[in-house]
């Protein structure tokens, strides 16, 4: 009988197997997987030949024998997660509160809203970073130059001029909306020159492009009293700006809140009072209200620096319309018939004022300026 050896093609056992087989469909009975048997040339070996019987007890038997050891796989082992400590229920945290620093409203008038505080305030960084990033005088938010409160009290032999070149001097430009605030503007400002401690820390307020810091704000500092430090008196003269500076420094429901509100809905807070104080002090020299008469507008002259505002442009009140400039001074009464007739120019827009008596003076200014004062003098002329 011929036999032959093979491997089971799936799970390798040595078989030996009749030649008879070759060609035809058996079963590995290690596995059970069925394959065609092949002959092997080389593998061949003779003997007498075998019936089907023999072939099927020779297979048992090769299987027996030749059967390998195969040991199964280990299942794996899933790695076994590390044991979370169990989280600790978290606390509500205190809600944050704005500190309430002791400052006092003095008074307010036609000049602005006047503050008292004791100067050891200035040592506190969160006070002298109060002022809410919006133009002081208009309230615009960007674009935005910084500039610090000047104590002019504490400079010793300052003059005027030196003293208004301080308080309109710009310190820094706030570029992003996303630009330094707090604090962290705090830490790249430098102190003011010639003051003392704590006068000369710096303590921003913020001016939009179109307006001038010249009298935004006014600054005294009064004596101290037996055992007690100087008061810092500080004036703001737009009192809807204060409003917001007494949001920061007080909160919503300090009495000090409660009396702006109060002289904002009085009437304390017109228009007159969005001008800067040293603004109202020039325009006081050739304008003089009567008894009664309400203010609605300020135009001032573009040939002017904005540092100047103030000295020339127009003024309207609800009965006359005044323009001054230099040695030209002309007011119109609004029950009268003038002209206005804005023309375009490379340097801006010349406004043309012809008086009733044929007399023509030019303002120099925007065609957002000309717009305002034609519809005001529509609506109070109507």
């Amino acid at each position: 009988m011929t036999k032959i050896r093979l491997s089971c093609p799936s799970c390798g056992a040595e078989l030996v197997v009749p030649e008879e087989l070759a060609g035809k469909q058996g079963t590995c009975p290690s596995c059970g997987e069925n394959f065609t048997v092949q002959l092997p040339i080389d593998q061949a070996t003779e003997g007498p030949p075998a019936s089907g019987d023999d072939v099927m007890s020779w297979l048992d038997e090769a299987a027996a024998r030749e059967k390998p050891k195969v040991t199964p796989p280990k299942p794996r082992r899933r790695p076994t997660p590390p044991l979370r400590k169990a989280a600790k229920p978290q606390q509500p945290r205190p809600p944050t509160r704005k500190p309430i620093f002791p400052i006092r409203l003095d008074h307010v008038d036609d000049m602005g809203a006047f503050f008292r505080f004791d100067s050891r305030l200035l040592y506190n960084e969160d006070f002298r970073s109060s002022f809410p990033q919006q133009c002081l005088i208009c309230g615009a938010r960007r674009p935005l130059s910084v500039h610090l409160i000047f104590w002019s009290a504490k400079l010793r032999g300052g003059s005027r001029a030196q003293v208004e070149a301080m308080e309109a001097r710009q310190v820094y430009t706030l570029r992003k909306v996303s630009d330094l605030s707090g604090r962290d503007l705090l830490g790249v400002l430098n102190p003011i020159e010639n003051l003392p401690e704590p006068y000369s820390l710096p303590f921003p307020y913020y001016v939009c492009n179109s307006c001038s810091a010249v009298g935004a704000v006014v600054t005294d500092v009064h004596p101290a009293a037996v055992g007690e430090s100087e008061v810092c008196e500080l004036g703001i003269s737009s009192i809807p700006q204060a409003e917001g500076f007494v949001l920061a420094v007080c909160g919503d429901r300090s009495e000090v809140h409660a009396q702006i509100r109060r002289a904002i809905l009085s009437g304390s807070a017109r228009p007159w009072q969005r001008l800067p104080l040293t603004v109202r002090i020039r325009i006081k020299r050739w304008y003089k209200a009567q008894e009664g008469e309400r203010f609605l507008l300020y135009i001032p002259d573009a040939e002017f620096a904005k540092a100047e505002a103030g000295l020339a442009g127009v003024v309207l009140t609800d009965l006359k319309l005044i323009y001054h400039k230099s040695l030209a001074h002309v007011e119109i009464p609004l029950t009268e018939k003038f002209e206005l007739t804005p023309r375009t120019a490379k340097d801006g827009t010349h406004l043309e004022i012809i008086a009733p008596n044929g007399r023509k003076v030019v303002l120099r200014t925007t065609q957002a300026n000309v717009k305002q004062l034609q519809q005001l003098i529509m609506r109070t002329t109507t």
